[in-house]
């Protein structure tokens, strides 16, 4: 075991570093890769919380974000905590293989250990032929063991399952039983593809062996297994999250909020299946070698079940019916996506691979036979240690190996944004989804860079934290100021309609940022344009907290993000007005503002009334005078259950007189469990 783990470790750390060294920087501080760590940050460096946070459908709990938050707790840097999770990620897989080979009982112990060095070469010379180019064999199944919230945690689930469930387990008691019950309560909450690529097979082996093997560990395993693939069916039918189903109708209104990860974002079966023939035909052009490599690892599969059935009433076959049995399982933790990917339509480019990474496990049947075919002796074994560790170390005179580019990626950027940020104290900003988190990252405390949609709007299906846009302020001093726009792939016009025009530019040599002051109000002006925006924040989250600039009833009143009312008014001069539909619940409201009336009778009123499907006010919420106030005061309002059947709420602020008014936020909630 410590030669193994040693040669895991030097293996696996080399693997890490060449794919660090070249495409897979891009992938590895992408914005979905770097998810963890930005919320790491938000929770214990930022204090923003995870309240706003919205989910994707798989949340990547177990083991993807603790191995995650754990690195960067240890590491205290981006690219430390990446390259120690490629590192033990990817340890941990190749550990995890050598656990099923051992467990699964394919032959001696000699002959399991050389089929795991077999393995772990063929697994190495993969990456070595495909590590430059995303576009072959390792980048679509194989690269994603080296980084988080890519399904790479569920294969790492389902081996470890796999080695739970497989070999004699006669003398087996309750304490394993329990394990595999944790584990698949902890991935099941993380991933619902652990169900198609370990639990669904499980079933299917645990059935076998129950039945045929007449083990009783196995039968008991069964109802335990199909008990929680239910149960997590139920309660994802009966009780769908608040994010999913605000995903879903994201999703079905606009297909291109996201790519493959929507419930909603589906093709036809046809459709599906003619996409992932056209996916592997690019791969196998783009990669032949590996292509002939995965050829074999199929064909060995096939003969290995074949040559169970061939030999099975004869002597001396037991350690081939174990490795026919270890095949089949694989075979069908392979099959169960492929098949699920094509009827639910979910493969719609070849991105949607990640969803397939299983294939991998491919290389067990071929690394068994070789194994199989080769001399018994134990020579054989040091000498295939020998054999994997010179390859390993040899890797890096062919591959760079230095991690050099991974503290080159974007760097310049950042450098730039970082200095920006220094001399003009820039706090917050928005980019598109795949250069916001990717900054964020960068940054433990600030600047914060928010994910923005094609139409400049925030990001709304996932992986976006709503309290970045000061979302769920308790307090008017908490909203933040929107300081920088990153311009990357966004019109002039589409950015000055969605912020207004900024007051100067910083040039960066991958994109340059539109720079906002205090009294440019950039983010009041991106609710205005947004109008939908605030309702459908109070839907997802309950509450949500505005510049008060974003309902202004006149743009002449509009003083960055405040409304600011300095003027002898006519009776009931409206200076703040909306009319938004909000979900059904008790409402709540409060208001910031400072008021101070220059003469004798000038006041200050609000009025919160119910709206019916027209638009028309069916009755009074709540309505009544402000005090005076001469620094900025926070009150609540004093608010009526609304009526049934009128789901639209219109909010009004007026005033009267010569009075010096400004409203700096307003914060709604709806209560949804009154």
């Amino acid at each position: 075991m410590p030669a193994d783990l040693l040669l895991a470790l030097l293996a696996c750390w080399i693997a890490a570093s060449i794919y660090l060294s070249h495409y897979g920087v891009g992938n590895a501080l992408s914005s979905d890769n770097v998810m963890p760590y930005v919320m790491f940050d938000d929770l214990f460096h930022r204090g923003v919380g995870l309240g706003g946070f919205l989910w994707p459908e798989s949340p990547f709990y177990f083991p993807d974000t603790l191995l995650a938050w754990s690195a960067y707790a240890i590491c205290g840097s981006l690219t430390a905590a990446v390259t120690l999770y490629a590192w033990v990620n990817s340890t941990l897989f190749v550990l995890l293989v050598r656990a099923v080979l051992r467990r699964a009982g394919v032959g001696a112990d000699e002959q399991a250990r050389t089929a795991w060095l077999v393995f772990l070469g063929l697994w190495l010379l993969v990456g070595a032929l495909g590590t430059r180019s995303g576009s072959g064999w390792f980048g679509q199944f194989y690269a994603y063991v080296f980084v988080p919230n890519n399904h790479s945690g569920t294969l790492l689930g389902a081996l470890g399952g796999f080695a739970i469930l497989l070999g004699d387990k006669s003398r087996s008691g309750a304490a394993s039983m329990v394990l595999l019950m944790a584990l698949c309560i902890c991935l099941l909450i993380s991933d619902r593809l652990f169900e198609i690529q370990f639990i669904v097979p499980a079933v299917a082996y645990c059935a076998f062996r129950g039945l045929a093997g007449k083990s009783r560990w196995h039968a008991m395993a069964l109802p335990a297994l199909l008990l929680l693939l239910a149960g997590a069916e139920s309660l994802r039918w009966l009780l769908p999250s608040d994010t999913m189903k605000w995903v879903a109708a994201l999703a079905g209104a606009e297909q291109g909020f996201q790519v493959g990860g929507d419930p909603m974002m589906r093709v036809s079966a046809g459709e599906s299946l003619s996409r992932m023939a056209a996916g592997l035909a690019q791969i196998i052009r783009a990669d032949p070698l590996t292509s002939l490599i995965e050829l074999a690892a199929v064909l060995a599969s096939a003969w290995t079940l074949f040559a169970a059935l061939r030999f099975r009433d004869r002597s001396g076959s037991t350690a081939t019916r174990d490795r026919a049995l270890l095949s089949a399982l694989l075979l069908a933790s392979v099959a169960a996506p492929l098949l699920a990917s094509i009827v639910l339509g979910r493969h719609i480019a070849i991105h949607a691979f990640r969803y397939e990474q299983t294939i991998v496990l491919l290389l067990i049947p071929l690394s068994m036979l070789a194994a199989a075919a080769l001399p018994r002796r134990p020579r054989l074994v040091w000498a295939t240690y020998g054999a994997v560790a010179v390859g390993a170390l040899i890797m890096p005179a062919f591959l760079d190996a230095s991690r050099g580019a991974l503290g080159a990626e974007e760097s310049a950027q950042e450098q730039c944004l970082r200095n920006a940020a220094e001399g003009r104290n820039l706090k917050f900003g928005v980019a598109e989804f795949w250069h916001a988190l990717e900054m964020t990252a960068r940054f433990p405390a600030t600047p914060v860079v928010a994910p923005l949609s094609t139409d400049a709007g925030p990001r709304m299906s996932m992986v976006t934290n709503l309290g970045w846009f000061g979302a769920l302020a308790a307090r008017a001093g908490e909203l933040p100021t929107l300081d920088f726009v990153d311009e990357y792939s966004y019109s002039p016009e589409l950015l000055d309609a969605a912020f207004g025009k900024s007051a100067q530019r910083v040039i960066c040599p991958r994109s340059s940022y539109r720079l906002y002051r205090p009294a440019d109000g950039a983010l009041a002006h991106m609710y205005r344009h947004f109008e939908w925006l605030p309702g459908q924040i109070l839907q997802r989250l309950g509450t949500v907290t505005l510049p008060a600039a974003a309902w202004s009833a006149d743009q002449a009143l509009v003083d960055g993000d405040a409304i600011h009312a300095d003027a002898d008014l006519a009776a009931s001069t409206p200076l703040l007005i909306t009319a938004q539909d909000f979900p059904a619940g008790a409402l709540r409201i409060w208001l910031a503002y400072s008021l101070v009336a220059r003469e004798s009778g000038a006041a200050a009123h609000w009025d919160v009334s119910a709206l019916d499907a027209d638009g028309s006010a069916v009755a009074s919420i709540g309505k009544g005078a402000l005090s005076a106030a001469g620094e900025v005061t926070q009150v609540d309002l004093p608010l009526n259950a609304r009526p049934d059947g009128a789901p639209g709420v219109g909010i009004s602020v007026t005033a009267s007189g010569a009075v010096d008014m400004r409203i700096v936020a307003i914060g709604l909630r709806v209560d949804k469990t009154r």
